[in-house]
């Protein structure tokens, strides 16, 4: 489903299903790097939820995420390792500065080069909706990240499973995920 040597892009409006497949995805690799910004993951993970993995994830605070940032690049340079980034919402709110859009850019372009030298594969995600005609982020209203080198993957809730579509439209999969239901207070 992910494109080896690439950066893909997955939107979501659930953030359980969000979650829910970026862990169908660490699950899949052995050489997993998930920086978790928005802490749902980890938090799904503590709950029992989701099932415990033999990946590395960083939680940063606003002092460790370059730090984190640069050990990501490093592993993206490892053949065949899997970064995550969750989720994009989280960079913007961590990095608070007018010119966080074009620092965020600069590290997805160097992400990018990273992962085509070596094979390995980036995912970032995000919680987005639709504006304009275009993915915004949501609530910041920032447009999503798109460039003729990133493939996109819009999530789509089908009761407990989901559909991923590519950038075009297609129907890329369809699976029963198990996902919990987004309202918190069934958690």
């Amino acid at each position: 489903m992910l494109p080896d040597g690439r950066v893909s892009s997955v939107i979501c409006t659930d953030p359980y299903l969000k979650a829910s497949f970026l862990d169908g995805l660490a699950s899949c690799k052995s050489d997993v790097h998930y920086l978790d910004l928005d802490l749902l993951y980890s938090g799904m993970v503590s709950a029992g939820i989701l099932p415990r993995r033999e990946i590395t994830v960083y939680r940063p605070g606003t002092g460790g995420l370059y730090s984190s940032l640069d050990r990501m690049l490093g592993r993206a340079s490892s053949a065949g390792s899997l970064i995550i980034i969750d989720t994009l919402n989280g960079l913007f709110n961590i990095l608070e500065d007018r010119d966080a859009g074009r620092m965020i850019d600069s590290y997805i372009m160097l992400l990018g080069l990273a992962c085509r030298s070596s094979g390995s594969r980036a995912v970032m995600a995000s919680m987005s909706l639709r504006r304009d005609g275009a993915w915004a982020l949501s609530p910041t209203g920032r447009r999503v990240i798109g460039a003729g080198t990133i493939s996109t993957i819009r999530l789509e809730r089908e009761g407990r499973g989901a559909t991923a579509y590519s950038a075009g439209g297609g129907s890329v999969i369809s699976a029963d995920l198990g996902i919990p239901e987004s309202n918190p207070k069934a958690l």
